[in-house]
């Protein structure tokens, strides 16, 4: 058993993602101090509930974790604010939380915690909705996040607007899309001091060209290198904009 391979003491990456691991498994296996070089935590696709979040918080031995991921992991609001709670996670610089129920209230409590050097946080899928993504506004980790993906979470145009206003200087890819937005959250993205924003994934059958038409006024439209406005493959809706866009900005990938 890995709960007992103490010849791994110098292991800095563990990937154990899809292995059936429940809450039993994960709390014996991060109660190890053999962890505690641990850099990188893979434990995507397993059944653990908020047990693993909470045995997380009690791993006080993992001082040195930088990258986690608790992708499709049965996490819920209680697992959100035992990650928060934690103060020797404070060095995490990714944390990828996608397809978990974590809902408003998770990702208020989340966001509530010690993320100095957050760089990447990926909440796809987690029933953000307008409430959260105001949470999120409001939290100082926003300032340092190169990377931010909300995609499929009931985020309007309120939500939107409220994720424009804050602080984002520091942003260099934005993922955001499905959600249901219009032209004008798209005009609250579009006046946003987004001045480093290299990526923008703004998809979803709801988009049409007069929806995105506002980001050809957008400031920062000259240093997007890249920008995906529709994953469904019909290109019909945005010829128009796409023409508009290459105008604007004639280096742009779309």
């Amino acid at each position: 058993m890995l709960s007992t391979a103490r010849h791994l003491t110098r292991l800095e990456l563990l990937d154990l993602r899809d292995n059936d691991i429940g809450p039993d498994g994960i709390e014996a296996l991060l109660a190890e101090e053999w962890l505690s070089r641990l850099e990188h935590l893979i434990l995507d696709d397993n059944p653990l509930g908020d047990s693993a979040a909470e045995a997380l918080a009690g791993a006080t031995h993992m001082t040195r974790l930088k990258h986690l991921r608790l992708t499709h992991s049965g996490l819920g609001p209680a697992g959100a604010r035992a990650l928060a709670s934690a103060p020797h996670l404070a060095g995490l610089r990714q944390l990828f939380l996608h397809r978990n129920r974590l809902e408003a209230e998770g990702v208020a409590a989340l966001v509530s915690g010690p993320w100095t050097r957050l760089r990447t946080l990926v909440l796809a899928n987690t029933r953000v909705g307008d409430e959260g993504a105001r949470a999120l506004a409001g939290a100082p980790l926003l300032a340092g996040l190169a990377g931010l993906d909300v995609s499929d979470n009931q985020i309007g145009d309120d939500g939107l607007r409220a994720l424009a206003g804050a602080p984002l200087n520091a942003l260099t890819e934005l993922w955001f899309g499905n959600n249901p937005i219009g032209a004008a959250g798209v005009a609250s993205l579009a006046a946003a001091p987004l001045r480093r924003l290299a990526r923008l994934h703004l998809h979803g059958r709801h988009l049409n060209a007069e929806v995105l038409r506002p980001l050809v006024q957008a400031r920062w439209l000259t240093t997007l290198h890249w920008f995906d406005t529709n994953s469904w493959g019909d290109t019909r809706w945005f010829a128009p904009i796409d023409d508009e866009l290459r105008a604007a900005a004639p280096d742009l990938l779309l």
